[in-house]
């Protein structure tokens, strides 16, 4: 059957594979519990409020359905596409399979294409799960047959979209995580530059965006049901799904045309050769230095080694340069902002700046947390470091500090905003809350990929399952508990403060604006909380670290 498809034995062997294991029947259970958890929240919080006539009733319990249903699965979507197909290609030229796969009679159409298709089937069944509750939510009123086509289309095309992308990053790739994160940093250009022009037209009294530009955000496209009603319709859904599913097609022929060539690439040039560090490589050289007191092999060997190990390669050398080129020049716009007299909205632009900063900078470390180890034990040199005398003790907070230790080179940028900002306005003292919260933040989301890299064997798995923990804590958890308690607001906000980028922007937002900011009480209590489970986490991370890693003690 597959043949006939044109998929050939790639397919057969990687589905074959892919079905037997029980991550993947886990996670679509995962799924559905989170979106039994929105449908129950937003049932209950309809049902609290005023009594309404029973069809009004009903028509806002369906446009709630309808909200928490696109939001859910598109975000886990945009999440979960990449995370099926980044380690594909990498991990198989790491492994040695992929080379002979390439000296088969396989064409390279059928490997790539199988790959694929493979690892996207899950993701399309991921799609399809919600949609019987979608069109069971229309019997309720309110939402519209077209509307749930559109967004099944565009969620659709979404997944097809962020399969492929990673794929053909992964023919590039050494490592799993790389390709991630160059998927993920091409989603978030993609999905914040329409609010960011949004925002600094409204600052700066640019004229609106034209309506096409709504057209192209997935976000904007399948809530425009309700947000811009009448604007968009079915047609733009179509259009939008289409010109995705044809770049995602032509990106799928590229890697065709370009892995046999590239992998033999590769192999013939298993060393990067160095050049000279240049104008780029002087100026950032920075970014690479540890940071604190340089310590010697014989004085802390684990630090000594994580510093030498974790050599970032060029992918992750470009990336990190270019997010530290924009967010120099986002911060620049903000500190004139701040200076430049009869601003409109003083302190929004600044704390938009230091709240993305913040949300976007966390999740760099905690992608090396969880890649200290389980990277290190996919490809064998963590068996090397378990046979020396050194304790596990010293491994783990070695691993942990060197990590944790990286946060002053992603707090430099958002504390130099918000500290001119504090300056402006003579509240100096406010900014130390905020560098409090971030320290508790980073350090628990250190500890969480330290304790995922150690239970979680698989690469893929680990990187997934930390950054889902991510979006659900930072996205997920504001959005339950506001409409879980919209009836009592400060609970809600305060439960909110969970959330990075919430927290980060409101206590910069406050700076100026000490009413605005009324939950105080509930930011000392989160900073308090997250540091105590970070510890928490830590020592169970040490407890459990022998044993999940196969390590005799004694």
């Amino acid at each position: 059957m597959t043949t006939r498809l044109g998929l050939g034995p790639v397919f057969a062997y990687e589905w074959l594979t892919t079905s037997r294991r029980w991550q993947g029947y886990a996670g679509r259970v995962l799924f559905v519990a989170v979106l039994l958890l929105g449908l129950s929240s937003v049932w209950v919080a309809r049902t609290s409020g005023p009594t309404l006539p029973p069809i009004q009733a009903m028509v806002r319990i369906g446009e709630g359905f309808y909200d928490t249903i696109v939001f859910t699965q598109l975000t886990l979507v945009l999440l979960a596409a990449p995370a099926a197909t980044a380690g594909v290609i990498c991990q198989d030229k790491a492994s040695g399979t992929l080379a002979q796969l390439l000296a088969t009679d396989l064409s390279d159409t059928e490997i790539v294409l199988g790959k694929l298709a493979a690892r996207l089937v899950p993701v399309v069944g991921l799609v399809c799960c919600t949609l019987p509750v979608l069109a069971l939510a229309t019997l309720l009123g309110g939402i519209d047959p077209p509307a749930v086509t559109g967004v099944f289309l565009i969620t659709t095309s979404v997944a097809v979209f962020g399969s492929t992308l990673a794929l053909t990053f992964s023919i590039w790739g050494s490592r799993a995580y790389e390709v991630l994160l160059a998927t993920y940093a091409f989603f978030a250009v993609w999905l914040l530059s329409v609010p960011v022009a949004g925002v600094l037209g409204m600052l700066w009294a640019y004229p609106p965006l034209p309506e096409w530009a709504f057209s192209t955000h997935p976000y904007e496209l399948a809530l425009a049901h309700y947000n811009r009603p009448g604007q968009t319709g079915l047609i733009d859904a179509i259009l939008f799904s289409v010109t995705l599913s044809i770049i995602a097609g032509g990106l799928a022929i590229f890697a065709i045309g370009q892995m046999r060539a590239t992998i033999v690439k590769q192999a013939d040039c298993p060393l990067a050769r160095r050049r000279p560090p240049g104008i780029a490589g002087t100026w950032s050289a920075w970014l690479w230095a540890p940071i604190g007191r340089a310590h010697s092999l014989d004085g802390n060997p684990v630090l000594w080694y994580e510093t030498r190990r974790r050599r970032p390669s060029p992918w992750i050398r470009n990336l990190v340069r270019g997010y530290f080129a924009v967010a120099v020049a986002f911060s620049l716009l903000a500190i004139d902002d701040i200076v430049r007299p009869g601003t409109r909205n003083p302190g929004l632009l600044p704390a938009y700046v230091t709240s993305f900063q913040v949300a976007m900078g966390l999740p760099l470390l905690l992608t090396l947390a969880t890649t200290a180890l389980v990277e290190e034990r996919a490809r064998g040199t963590l068996d090397v470091l378990l046979a020396t005398p050194i304790s596990s003790r010293s491994i783990v907070l070695a691993k942990w500090w060197s990590v944790f230790r990286e946060l002053p080179r992603l707090l430099v940028l958002p504390a130099l905003v918000a500290t001119v900002w504090a300056c402006v306005t003579e509240h100096e003292f406010a900014v130390l809350r905020l560098l409090l919260f971030v320290l508790s933040a980073a350090a628990f989301w250190t500890s969480i990929g330290l304790a995922v890299s150690t239970w979680v064997s698989k690469l893929g798995r680990a990187i997934a399952l930390a950054v889902v923990l991510y979006a659900l804590a930072n996205l997920g958890w504001p959005i339950f508990v506001r409409t879980l308690f919209q009836n009592d607001w400060p609970l809600a906000v305060g439960l909110a403060s969970l959330s990075v980028f919430h927290t980060t922007f409101d206590l910069t937002y406050g700076i100026e604006r000490p009413m605005y900011f009324m939950n105080s009480t509930w930011i000392a209590g989160w900073i308090v909380a997250q540091a105590v489970i970070a510890m928490v986490l830590l020592l169970a991370t040490l407890a459990t670290f022998d044993r999940s890693l196969g390590r005799i003690r004694g």
